[in-house]
């Protein structure tokens, strides 16, 4: 990971937006940037503020302390640069900044916010719809303000950083891979530490972090500890570099084009900025920085962000300005690279004492615009760029196929089909009627065909595309599945029957498309074709009444037989102990009969009977002995079992298995590919019986590929199938 990655408040963990400003018009006036600020009501003294997606609609929602009733207040984007009404969730008391992170890994991004009254840090979890969890609280130094995320032990948890105003230093919180955060470890600073940031000052990879010291006169940098590009969790001593008074602020961005980062540190006391430039050589850092250069900025400058607000694609800089505005300094240069100097404030009107204030396309022009939290009112202030790029086009008339994904834990043969609407599917007389799914015959399927003439007219329920071939005209078919009504919906989706499951040897991918279809029955306009495929989830269950008898010809086996539909055959397994593990150096048969002599075996050998399917799914073992019935597998109503993997398929190498133990007995987890290469061994232990999650692959993913699963524990074992791809 480098610098960039850490650059923009703790990388690959929030969500970043690009923001196109190089579309603003050139001739647009330095002092028409911003439009008259709007308010929205979102709480009491509203101090800090982030934008993020909360709903996952790919609209930008805002967050903000609200330092006067101790709450954290969530307005929801409407996508044209204004908000719903906002919702408040109590925290506790004294909060100070606030991050969109996604703590628990699950896709949907959590808040964190510090509390300086009761010195902890507050987590929110997201719920993915916008709302919110109430607070689950942790540990850190005294007073904390400034709060920051990434992962500084790279072990792909989300860590948590505070500045503890009180205690002159900062916190390190490192995520726990079970949830939560570890207790804090302390560093020692300057004095009343407030704001930090995270970047990669010195580019190797690791986590630095930096803090404003606002009664110290000075900024604190912490560089991350590791080797080779993977930190350890741990920070150097802290290294002080003098600015002026009551530096309020900081923020990282490249400021003079040389690859390097650099620091703008917002000196509230005195109304400046120190611009700390990054040292190093070749446009890789050192960890340094040079002596600051003081230039003029806001009355009474507090946050400071960058971004391009002009469109030259040199980064500028705004502050929140106590006084009552915004103030933007443009950075100076030429052909797009800035040189590190700026251009003296312009300031644009905003509410009553901003502190805080975030950037983001609010109204989908791509366009930076500015949300500011006006501590002496219940308000934010929008800022709406107001030298926007012509209108956007139309939307397509063509509906937009987004996925084709599996449905989890089912037997296979369906995926889910999503789709975002055609363009035509709203207002006031929508002109598309209904939405038509089609999916594509497999080339097996059908007889191999050449058409060389025109105006064929293939059938009602089958579409045929015709393209160019070298012998003529290819042709592929496609059936009609099913049509559903267009309602004006944002996105639609159908769970669709694939042509053939996931197999050992290999994942046949079946391909969809959508037609919105319109009152004039001539009229339609086809999406984008996707592809994906489905996954057997569940294997076979154990094998019932297994007995082994010895007689002259051998060891004979019988059992009841299985009725799962998909079930291909049952495997035999000998070994010479009771707890031996079946594998392939004891497979003995694989068959459909539900009976066996094995020839080979006598009274001192031990059998394992499980059923697979057809997909590969192995399930679990029932056991026996010459002259004994089946041992049933269960312990107070808990069955042995190995209940599947989430998500199966997994596109980064990363699984949640469930499974069951009947007793407190040590247990086994074998992951091999499909070469037999054993890709992981896990002894599982003091867990005791019950139903457990374990995860793989997280701190090393799995690369693309099918592999087996092989849960054992006192002799018996039970195995699945998952897929890694991408």
């Amino acid at each position: 990971m480098n610098r960039r990655q850490f650059s923009a408040a703790a990388g690959a963990m929030l969500l970043v937006v690009a923001l196109a400003a190089s579309h603003a018009r050139a001739d647009c006036p330095t002092n028409q940037f911003y439009l008259p600020p709007a308010g929205f009501e979102i709480g009491q003294s509203p101090f800090h503020v982030v934008l993020a997606d909360f709903n996952m609609d790919g609209i930008l929602d805002v967050a903000a302390t609200n330092n006067g009733a101790s709450q954290i207040g969530v307005m929801l984007g409407i996508g044209n640069g204004t908000f719903h009404s906002s919702a408040t969730y109590s925290v506790h008391s004294g909060n100070g900044h606030v991050i969109a992170v996604d703590f628990d890994r699950d896709g949907i991004l959590d808040i964190a916010t510090n509390s300086s009254g009761t010195d902890v840090v507050t987590v929110l979890r997201g719920r993915g719809d916008g709302t919110f969890d109430n607070e689950v609280t942790y540990a850190a130094g005294d007073a904390p303000y400034g709060i920051a995320s990434a992962d500084f032990n790279s072990d792909g948890i989300p860590d948590l950083a505070s500045a503890d105003f009180l205690a002159n230093g900062i916190s390190v919180l490192l995520g726990r891979a079970t949830g939560g955060f570890a207790a804090p470890v302390s560093y020692s600073g300057g004095i009343h530490p407030y704001d930090l940031q995270v970047g990669d000052f010195n580019e190797d990879g690791i986590a630095d972090l930096v803090v404003t010291n606002q009664d110290g006169e000075n900024i604190s940098v912490f560089l991350g500890h590791g080797s080779e590009g993977s930190g350890d969790g741990t920070f150097s001593s802290a290294v002080n570099y003098s600015v002026q008074q009551y530096p309020y602020s900081v923020a990282i961005a490249d400021l003079n084009h040389d690859g390097i980062a650099d620091l703008a540190v917002a000196n509230a006391g005195v109304g400046t900025v120190s611009i700390l430039t990054g040292h190093g050589s070749g446009g890789v850092g050192d960890g340094t920085f040079e002596s600051a250069t003081n230039l003029p900025a806001a009355a009474q400058p507090r946050q400071v962000t960058t971004g391009d607000f002009n469109g030259d694609r040199i980064t500028d800089l705004a502050f929140a300005d106590y006084y009552g505005s915004v103030s933007i300094m443009l950075g100076q240069g030429t052909g797009g690279a800035g040189n590190g100097t700026f251009s003296g404030p312009l300031n644009f009107s905003a509410g009553a004492n901003p502190t805080g204030l975030a950037v983001g396309d609010l109204n989908a022009d791509s366009l930076p615009d500015i949300v500011v939290a006006n501590y002496q009112t219940n308000h934010v202030s929008v800022l709406i760029h107001g030298c926007g790029a012509p209108p956007p086009p139309p939307p397509s008339p063509a509906p937009t196929l987004t996925a084709v994904r599996d449905v989890p834990n089912d037997q296979g043969g369906r995926v889910f089909v999503t789709w975002l609407r055609s363009g035509l599917d709203g207002g006031s007389t929508p002109q598309v009627t209904g939405y038509r799914v089609w999916r594509r015959i497999a080339p097996a399927a059908v007889q191999a065909a050449t058409i060389r003439r025109s105006g064929e007219t293939p059938s009602s329920a089958v579409l045929v595309r015709r393209l160019p071939g070298p012998n003529g005209i290819t042709v592929t078919y496609w059936e009609a599945l099913i049509t559903l009504p267009a309602e004006r919906l944002e996105g639609y989706g159908y769970t669709a029957p694939t042509t053939q499951d996931s197999l050992a040897s290999g994942n046949p991918y079946t391909a969809f498309f959508v037609t919105a279809l319109t009152y004039d029955s001539g009229v339609f306009f086809q999406s984008n074709v996707d592809s994906g495929y489905s996954v057997d989830n569940i294997p076979p269950a154990q094998p019932g009444a297994l007995s082994a008898a010895v007689q002259p010809s051998g060891v004979a086996l019988k059992w009841a037989s299985n009725h799962e539909a998909d079930l291909d055959s049952y495997h035999v397994y000998r070994g010479l102990f009771a707890s031996f593990q079946p594998g392939p150096a004891n497979l003995v048969t694989a068959n459909p009969d539900t009976s066996f002599v094995d020839s080979q075996g006598g009274a001192a050998n031990y059998y394992k009977v499980t059923a697979v399917d057809r997909h590969g799914n192995e399930g679990p073992a029932a056991r026996a002995a010459p002259a004994s019935s089946t041992g049933v597998i269960d312990n107070g109503g808990l069955t042995f079992a190995l209940r599947g993997a989430t998500p199966n398929p997994s596109r980064d190498g990363v699984f949640t298995l469930s499974f069951t133990l009947p007793s407190s007995e040590a247990a086994r987890l074998i992951v091999v590919d499909l070469a037999g290469r054993r890709v992981s061994d896990q002894v599982i232990s003091g867990r005791g019986a019950g139903t457990h999650t374990i995860e793989l692959g997280r701190t090393r993913p799995l690369p693309v590929g099918v592999y087996l699963v092989r849960l054992a524990q006192a002799g018996r074992s039970v195995g699945t199938k998952v897929v890694v791809t991408r």
